[in-house]
């Protein structure tokens, strides 16, 4: 595996202390200004391909079947955009909340960080819940999109139904 292809790794030496997440020490560690706002979803895409990681290892997905995709932090922004782009066309806006309910596909990764990139908030539903427990967690969540597959979707109908009547 040559540099371009290995992957961007932060690691702890086995039996060390867990990297500090304190927002000053990761400020300074990522390189950014302190007390100035920072888009965690463009950070983890767009930021690397400006410093010249687009074509480093960002994501590996591998189906059932072992059909094996890689993608590049390049694929990751371009892709997260499209996302982005859909969401903002569809009205979402920073602050709205907008549902993943999705098994774990390329597509969740990107959805996420396009989600972020515009300032909503993402929340990630498990793919094996109900219908009535989807429902509750939607409707707590006061959500404005679901972004899902058309298999899935069949069990958040009566969510999305009432989505449609609350938002035209």
């Amino acid at each position: 595996m040559n540099d371009s292809q290995s992957p961007l790794v932060v690691a702890t030496s086995p039996g060390s202390s867990p990297p500090s997440y304190e927002t000053g020490a990761l400020r300074l560690a990522l390189g950014l200004a302190p007390g100035r706002p920072f888009n965690l979803g463009s950070l983890l895409s767009d930021r690397l391909c400006q410093q010249g990681h687009g074509g480093r290892l960002a994501l590996v997905w591998e189906n059932h079947s072992r059909l094996r995709k890689d993608f590049t932090f390049d694929e990751l922004r371009r892709y997260s955009d499209v996302w982005a782009g859909k969401l903002a066309d569809l009205g979402i806006v920073a602050g709205d909340r907008v549902c993943l309910f999705l098994d774990r596909v390329p597509d969740l990764y990107f959805a996420f960080l396009g989600i972020l990139k515009l300032g909503a908030v993402a929340q990630p539903l498990f793919s094996q819940f109900m219908a009535d427990a989807l429902e509750v967690r939607l409707a707590d969540a006061d959500t404005r999109a679901v972004i899902t597959t058309a298999d899935m979707s069949r069990r958040c109908v009566r969510f999305v139904r009432a989505c449609r009547r609350c938002h035209g």
